[in-house]
């Protein structure tokens, strides 16, 4: 079958080219717990040194880092969002928040009596918080004068990590070892397995639609595919030296290595490469269209995958001859579609 070597001259979709190798971000921290990235900041809970220091993610390699505040009790967990920085100080028992409005920053308790807690995630004016001492998810309100702490869920087994994709809250059970998930809008009060056979599962996040993990004992992250039909864990970088957090954004995840004293970072496979091929005869139609796409001159059915202009995956099945494939629920955007035998076509949803 005869292809044709499209050169584009402008940004849009390409083949992938996968650098397998992480690269250090800074070495000046000690013993770097958790991460938070907002815009191009990514904080960093420094457990044995009780800092919250930062990292510009834009300023050449390797990064010097800049310390936000320290006193801290063994900061583990640590969210930002606006002008504030909130950290899970483990053995003070208590979250604390850090104002970074002003050029000197300040600190106050917002609830103190805690059991060991460790990962935080917020979900509008909601606080959740992890507990290994009880192993439970709790959530406050920070909008309450004196937040009270109100029980979510229990019965996780060492639970550490939380990240929220939705409504959905993802939980690393490190003894566990798995990651569970809790619909908070449900009224579950225990969580689901969702992924298991991870080595000590310490952290999570997610970009767009793929679940990062670190494993602690297995000095790797790994990967899932949060939509697909039976979710599997693969391997996305090994060789790191005890990961223990992660942020992401849709072109790096950046790691927290505990025992290296290092920030490092995997660059994620992009669609900015400037060719890619298309069959002369297979093409998409209607394209633009706004509900369904089909693909013309196929002779079996193949596995395609769909990817938006920043390189995410937002779409995957297979599609039989003369097969409609509904497109309704994604945004107006420039699509690359991607089938198994290596064909790949372009889309416009309007």
């Amino acid at each position: 079958m005869k292809h044709i070597y499209i050169l584009l001259s402008f940004l849009v979709f390409g083949i992938f080219t996968i650098n397998a190798q992480t690269t250090v971000v800074t070495t000046g921290t000690t013993n770097p717990y958790r991460l938070s990235l907002t815009g191009n900041d990514l904080y960093i809970s420094e457990f044995n040194t009780g800092t919250v220091s930062k990292l510009d993610i834009t300023a050449p390699l390797p990064t010097t880092k800049t310390n936000v505040i320290t006193g801290l009790n063994r900061p583990m967990g640590i969210v930002a969002v606006g002008n504030f920085i909130y950290v899970a100080e483990h053995f003070g028992n208590k979250i604390s928040r850090i104002d970074i409005s002003t050029p000197t920053a300040t600190i106050s308790t917002v609830i103190s009596g805690l059991n060991n807690p460790t990962g935080l995630a917020i979900k509008g004016d909601e606080l959740y918080y992890a507990e290994t001492g009880s192993n439970s998810i709790f959530k406050i309100n920070l909008t309450d004068a004196v937040p009270t702490a109100v029980l979510v869920a229990n019965a996780f087994n060492a639970p550490y990590g939380i990240f929220f994709k939705d409504d959905v809250l993802y939980i690393a059970e490190f003894s566990g070892n798995k990651v569970s998930t809790l619909d908070v809008t449900s009224g579950a009060t225990t969580g689901t397995d969702f992924v298991t056979g991870f080595n000590a599962p310490i952290d999570v996040t997610i970009n767009a639609n793929t679940l990062y993990v670190a494993e602690y004992n297995a000095n790797k992250v790994s990967k899932v595919d949060i939509l697909a039909a039976v979710p599997t864990k693969e391997d996305l970088v090994s060789g790191v030296q005890t990961p223990i957090g992660l942020a992401a954004n849709t072109s790096e995840v950046y790691i927290a290595e505990f025992d290296a004293n290092r920030i490092s970072k995997y660059n994620l496979p992009t669609l900015s490469v400037d060719s890619f091929i298309l069959n002369e005869s297979l093409k998409l139609y209607p394209n633009p269209s706004s509900n369904f796409i089909k693909v013309s001159n196929m002779e079996k059915a193949l596995n395609y995958t769909v990817y938006n202009s920043l390189g995410q995956q937002v779409l995957k099945g297979k599609v039989e001859k003369n097969e409609s494939i509904d497109i309704q629920n994604l945004s107006s955007d420039l699509y690359l579609f991607k089938l198994e035998d290596g064909n790949t076509l372009k889309f416009i949803k309007k």
